[in-house]
């Protein structure tokens, strides 16, 4: 019997190990990314209000590179509002991009640097409300812009 819990003990050990061996802490971690688009969707069934500011924290004078403000409207609409909408920021070159976004009060945060696959240096920082009304952050990643 002690053997058995010796190996799954082992086992255990390992694997978080193994899972935590690909991870990238701030020493490892890329100091750029590209940021694409911020994508909002709402899955509730009401519209809410979004925000989102986007700074370059490794940018010379105004850290702030891009702001947006607008009504998110209830999922599935076609209607004004609509529930499923991207901004482009307008960004053309790489840069220490943190994304803050504010969805019917929920705050989130995505740092670009966090997302960074190797050659794939692009992020898409969507942030998604879900019927019941949590909202979470879904950063992608890419290879193009």
């Amino acid at each position: 019997m002690h053997r058995r819990r010796f190996l799954a003990t082992a086992a255990l050990s390992t694997g978080a190990l193994a899972a935590s061996a690909g991870c990238l802490d701030a020493e490892t971690r890329p100091s750029t990314a590209r940021l694409g688009e911020l994508w909002f969707v709402n899955a509730a069934e009401d519209g809410c209000d979004v925000s989102a500011t986007v700074t370059d924290t490794a940018a010379d004078g105004e850290p702030t590179v891009y702001e947006t403000s607008f009504r998110l409207g209830p999922a599935p609409s076609d209607q004004d509002p609509v529930g499923n909408v991207t901004r482009d920021p307008g960004l053309d070159g790489p840069g220490a991009y943190v994304v803050e976004a504010t969805v019917d009060g929920e705050s989130l945060t995505v740092d670009t640097t966090e997302h960074v696959k190797g050659a794939s240096d692009c992020v898409l920082a969507k942030f998604e409300r879900s019927l019941g009304g949590t909202v979470h952050s879904v950063p992608l990643t890419y290879d193009r812009c």
